[in-house]
């Protein structure tokens, strides 16, 4: 049994529902590490993510349902990566994630989301100084950031959104992308 917290309801008929002011989000999406049927459709898995800037962003039209899918894979390969380890997020970004069991102690999916996350990191040049880091991971506006960094205000927008298109294409690439 899970717990998605106070905001999280089952109803009647056995669906999850969010309600009022709660911090999730609950979606129905393919589960990326599972292999897709005879027809080509992966298995559909019942997620809550955290209720977020992003999700703000996409019903605003200030990013694209493509930016803010690719900015939810990042999260998603963040969580695996992370699995039941200690490691931080800092860690996982800065390639200082280390097992103290060594290699073994992470499973074989999780040492493929750290490579992914990590492959992430250098293409995008992520920083906690970064817009990226800011929106995607500490789930702080874009404003916030132009305004710590004395920038015009919708600088941060711009460069979230070069960054996640970025991001898009790495997860997408040209000659793979859906219509």
């Amino acid at each position: 049994m899970t717990d998605f917290g106070p905001s999280v309801r089952t109803r009647t008929d056995g669906r999850l529902i969010s309600r009022g002011p709660g911090a999730v989000t609950l979606e129905d999406r393919p589960d990326l590490d599972r292999e897709p049927d005879r027809s080509g459709n992966r298995p559909v898995v019942r997620g809550a993510r955290r209720r977020c800037t992003l999700d703000g962003l996409f019903g605003d039209n200030a990013i694209t349902k493509r930016q803010l899918d690719a900015a939810n894979r990042f999260l998603d390969d963040l969580c695996r990566a992370q699995g039941s380890s200690q490691s931080s997020i800092g860690a996982l970004l800065t390639g200082g994630v280390s097992g103290s069991a060594g290699r073994d102690a992470f499973t074989e999916g999780q040492r493929g989301a750290i490579r992914r996350v990590q492959k992430v990191r250098l293409m995008l040049g992520l920083s906690r100084e970064t817009v990226t880091w800011w929106v995607v991971i500490e789930n702080r506006t874009p404003r916030q950031y132009d305004d710590a960094h004395s920038l015009r205000h919708g600088t941060g927008v711009q460069w979230l959104c070069m960054a996640l298109d970025a991001l898009d294409v790495h997860y997408n690439p040209p000659g793979r992308r859906d219509a």
